[in-house]
């Protein structure tokens, strides 16, 4: 008696079988594979990279298919393997490079590739790379270039690329001080509850109060001409910099993991979401896990 997790291999015509690209498909359902699937698992095997990408993506999940993490990394190696740069399957085998549990650790590598998928556009790519020069443990520090990659993440609403971006903003840290991106990014930060993003706007929103009022006791000291006003208004302010002093600070440093991909650590590739998309905006559409 067959077990109910029998698995069902795909017969691949025999033209193909002499292509040292074939890569056999093994189905967990107790039916079937799934007729899209084996479409799916041919355009992989012929060179199309998107369907490679979900090949990697099913093998890493385990939909449809068993779980297989060098099965996931050879799709993925495959995305890479193209004229045309398919951002998402070099972040994934840049992450594979830098985790070092499938294949053996190799950081150049990793950088690398995670290096070509955030030029191509991917912000958790981008994001890594801003971490990788703000952490200053496989890279030497260097804030102007990891200020430089969260801002390319931030501008396209990356909320932890936002984060990282608003805390070196705010203080100057790799540029020039911008409160206004601070703040603006600090709320795109604060949509997704990333880390402490909304008690810090609430101090950047206090700061930017505090000055505004410092501003308009320091007028009133020019304007008035009577001594004993004058003094008053001084307290004032002395009053007004001591509070600034006790509810604003500038620590942007923070001691954290160097695989983050929005907010979500990849050295299990545990990945919730099951809506899949590439970089150029397509889609695949939502599937659903089989229970195990």
């Amino acid at each position: 008696m067959f077990h109910k997790s029998i698995m069902y291999k795909l017969i691949v015509p025999v033209s193909l079988l002499f292509s040292t690209s074939i890569l056999a498909l093994d189905c967990n359902q107790s039916t079937e594979c799934p007729k899209d699937l084996i479409k799916l698992h041919k355009l992989a095997n012929e060179g199309i990279p998107e369907a490679q990408i979900m090949m990697g993506y099913f093998h890493l999940e385990g939909i449809f298919v068993d779980k297989n993490n060098e099965h996931a990394f050879t799709w993925f190696k495959k995305g890479t393997e193209h004229e045309r740069v398919i951002a998402d399957a070099h972040h994934m085998v840049g992450l594979y490079y830098l985790d070092g549990k499938v294949v053996e650790k190799d950081f150049k590598k990793g950088y690398e590739h995670i290096q070509i998928a955030g030029t191509a556009g991917k912000t958790s790519s981008q994001v890594m790379m801003g971490k990788l020069f703000y952490d200053d443990k496989d890279v030497p520090r260097d804030l102007k270039k990891a200020r430089a990659w969260f801002e390319l993440a931030a501008k396209q609403s990356n909320p932890l690329g936002a984060y990282y971006a608003a805390k070196l903003a705010a203080v100057g840290a790799g540029g020039k001080k911008s409160i206004s991106n601070a703040r603006k990014w600090y709320l795109i930060a604060a949509k997704h509850d990333i880390k402490d993003s909304r008690e810090r706007l609430a101090k950047l929103d206090s700061s930017i109060e505090f000055d505004t009022r410092l501003a308009e006791v320091s007028n009133e000291v020019e304007s008035i001409s009577d001594q004993e006003l004058v003094s008053q208004s001084l307290a004032k302010i002395e009053r007004l910099m001591t509070l600034g002093k006790l509810t604003y600070h500038t620590d942007y440093h923070y001691q954290g993991s160097m695989l983050y991909n929005g907010g979500n650590r990849y050295n299990n590739f545990k990945n919730t979401s099951l809506d899949f998309g590439f970089s150029d905006g397509s889609r695949f559409p939502r599937v659903k896990k089989s229970n195990r």
